[in-house]
């Protein structure tokens, strides 16, 4: 399963829409959702014809703002897998939690999952570094002759923690990672590196160095820190753990509701933001200082 979406400035007429290289869908194989407005409040005709790698989206006024998501199979250098994390809250039951109590004008049907997935994405940016070994995943990896992967169609979660990979062969049990300094004195015919595999990763690519005593790095696997899936589908489940996590979710996508469609509502309230916040670092079982908690909820709510 592939999955963009996108917010892009269109005009007047047609405008041609192209995914990224790494997602290039067919015809038939995927779901399109967008949306076209001058405004929060104010949503304008659109036309959409869908076409190999993107679409073509024909408003009638301009400028205007064009959301759309996309999901379905397309071509990627290394597959994933698309098990999400929750195993008891969809979208439906999520979202009836958040739009519980709120009077939400001009929202269109499909726009909760554009609200949830934003919430999704912003709860677990901000505490990746706590979240981050439930999002590993591996991946099967074929590192040929020139013994360098690369990672650019890969939706690695980035932030401004250094990115966790694990890797595994079935090569050796010795492969571990190095600096750059390291990988380049690596001496491949010193006798204590003969069964060894060491990995440097730098930029959007890993590269793998072995001793003379193995002719290939044998079969290998790359646990990778992704980035939450979307989803578009009522009866979808949720790529966020079950548990403290999801309440969390819920304040931040209510709070997103309110902004767009929510013309007069109160705001949700800071204090819910600090309990949910509190609650999640200790199901952690991290303790963190009050001002810690302070800034969370300055980003979150």
């Amino acid at each position: 399963m592939v999955q963009v979406s996108d917010v892009v400035n269109i005009v007047a007429g047609d405008n041609t829409i192209t995914f990224p290289n790494e997602t290039v869908f067919a015809d038939t194989n995927y779901v399109l959702i967008a949306k076209a407005y001058k405004s929060q409040n104010f949503g304008i005709g659109l036309d959409v014809v869908k076409s190999q790698g993107g679409f073509v989206a024909t408003v009638d006024d301009g400028p205007a703002v064009l959301e759309y998501f996309a999901s379905g199979i397309g071509a990627q250098t290394i597959p994933q897998t698309t098990i999400p994390l929750s195993r008891d809250w969809t979208y439906a039951k999520l979202w009836r939690e958040i739009e519980r109590d709120l009077t939400l004008t001009g929202m269109l049907k499909f726009e909760k999952f554009t609200i949830i997935n934003r919430a999704i994405l912003t709860v677990v940016s901000r505490f990746y570094a706590l979240m981050q070994r439930a999002y590993l995943t591996p991946q099967t990896i074929a590192v040929g002759e020139t013994d360098v992967i690369f990672l650019d169609s890969l939706r690695i979660m980035r932030t401004g923690e250094p990115i966790a990979f694990h890797i595994e062969s079935t090569g050796t049990r010795t492969i571990y990672p190095v600096s750059e300094q390291e990988f380049s004195a690596f001496d491949v015919t010193d006798f204590h590196n003969k069964s060894r595999i060491v990995w440097n990763y730098m930029g959007e690519k890993i590269r793998f160095a072995r001793g003379a005593g193995l002719s290939t790095c044998g079969n290998c696997t790359l646990y990778l820190p992704r980035v939450p899936y979307y989803g578009a589908a009522d009866d979808t489940k949720v790529d966020v753990a079950d548990g403290a996590t999801i309440p969390l979710v819920m304040l931040v996508g209510k709070r997103i509701a309110i902004e767009r469609y929510g013309k007069g509502l109160a705001p949700v309230e800071p204090e819910r933001f600090e309990e949910a916040v509190r609650a999640l670092y200790q199901s952690f079982n991290f303790k963190v200082k009050t001002e810690t908690i302070a800034d969370d909820v300055k980003v979150l709510a």
